[in-house]
């Protein structure tokens, strides 16, 4: 059985080809347009049991969105306008109305922190990207070592205790 074919690099640029990145010429570009087209129904479908479940959860809407103590100084009228905003309608088309506003780059906006969710994100994108490159760093040095000392001890107790050990790490999130 043969899992790939070998090419030579005229093979990946024959004219044929070059126009056309999706073709057999290109199987990477193939792959990845049809992994990232697959994550649109996982994510649609994600959100959706999600916003579902929390519809399930016993109680009403508001009582998950306003503390208990906001809420018993709140008027009648203040809850009122309050579920006017949206929150008065069937749960599909909440979801819907959300999805339309996530599309359009409206994030909601975060009752316990009184900003808007994208503004949150914003203020903590440097510290997520300074942890992402010093994680992807020491892995990346981490792994080379380790794959060069497996390398090295092939066959031996060392390659399979760091050969069981990358499995571990690769299967933690």
């Amino acid at each position: 059985m043969i899992f790939f074919e070998r090419q030579t690099a005229y093979d990946c640029f024959s004219p044929e080809d070059h126009w056309n990145a999706t073709e057999r010429g290109y199987p990477m570009v193939n792959f990845t347009l049809r992994k990232l087209l697959g994550m649109i129904p996982m994510l649609l479908i994600i959100t959706f049991l999600i916003y579902a479940g929390i519809e399930l959860m016993p109680g009403d809407v508001i009582d998950f969105l306003i503390p208990m103590d906001q809420l018993a100084e709140m008027t009648d009228a203040e809850i009122a306008a309050f579920r006017a905003k949206g929150l008065d309608g069937p749960m599909i088309v909440r979801y819907f109305n959300w999805l339309l506003g996530v599309c359009q780059g409206d994030l909601g906006y975060s009752l316990q922190n009184n900003v808007p969710v994208a503004q949150l994100m914003m203020q903590k994108l440097p510290a997520t990207i300074e942890l992402s490159l010093a994680a992807l760093i020491i892995s990346s040095v981490l792994g080379i070592v380790l794959g060069m000392i497996s390398a090295l001890q092939k066959g031996k107790i060392a390659d399979n205790v760091l050969t069981v050990a990358g499995m571990v790490g690769l299967a933690i999130p």
